[in-house]
């Protein structure tokens, strides 16, 4: 007997539709997200564009066993980024192995991803006239579908948590998800004893108005 695939077929065929009309419908606040990004080159929020490590034994010093901690491992490179420092900061901009990577924070929900923010130099050729492919991001302030909103310095496009341009140049684009784990500092310690830890950055800029 054959298992009829209609049901499934036709939810495929559904979402796609809903994805492709959230993407080509226009939205007035992005639109003006984006000029205003533009007019006042700054982000909303201070993302953390130069974080500092310090070793596991340095950070037990100001962080607590049931902190909570964005754990990422490439390779043998280890980097835990307590959450404690995304609180009002919400995107951090860092290098891991030679490339980019952007960890990003939603306290409403909560919600932590960390991506690869390098795109291809084709894309940002063909969309953007661009040639360095490595993408930095700072924070808008506003939500989509209950996630923030952050946009590349490179382009001022718009990009969802959830790695899709939703706006600008590179609208319909996707950022590649990197594994990461959010854990207790106790935890993420234990298992990754030579860990880095990101220590407190500067004092964020007041923004202006």
């Amino acid at each position: 007997r054959i298992t009829p695939f209609w049901p499934g077929l036709l939810l495929l065929i559904s979402t796609e539709l809903v994805e492709a009309q959230y993407f080509n419908a226009p939205d007035p606040e992005l639109e003006a997200t984006m000029a205003d990004i533009r007019q006042r080159r700054r982000d909303r929020i201070p993302a953390i564009d130069t974080p500092s490590f310090v070793t596991a034994t340095s950070a037990d010093s100001f962080m607590a066993p049931g902190d909570l901690v964005i754990g990422l491992q490439i390779g043998d490179e280890v980097r835990a980024y307590p959450v404690m420092f995304l609180q009002g900061r919400e995107v951090v901009n860092d290098s891991l192995r030679g490339g980019p990577i952007t960890v990003t924070w939603l306290p409403m929900v909560p919600a932590s991803i960390v991506y690869d923010s390098r795109l291809s130099t084709g894309v940002l050729a063909d969309r953007a006239r661009l040639t360095h492919p490595d993408l930095r991001f700072g924070v808008t302030g506003i939500l989509r579908q209950g996630a923030l909103v952050m946009y590349d310095r490179s382009t001022v496009s718009l990009w969802r948590q959830d790695g899709w341009a939703i706006a600008g140049p590179l609208k319909g684009t996707r950022l590649k998800r990197l594994p990461s784990e959010r854990m207790s500092w106790h935890q993420w310690r234990e298992r990754h004893p030579l860990t880095l830890v990101m220590r407190a950055p500067p004092p964020a800029p007041y923004p202006r108005p």
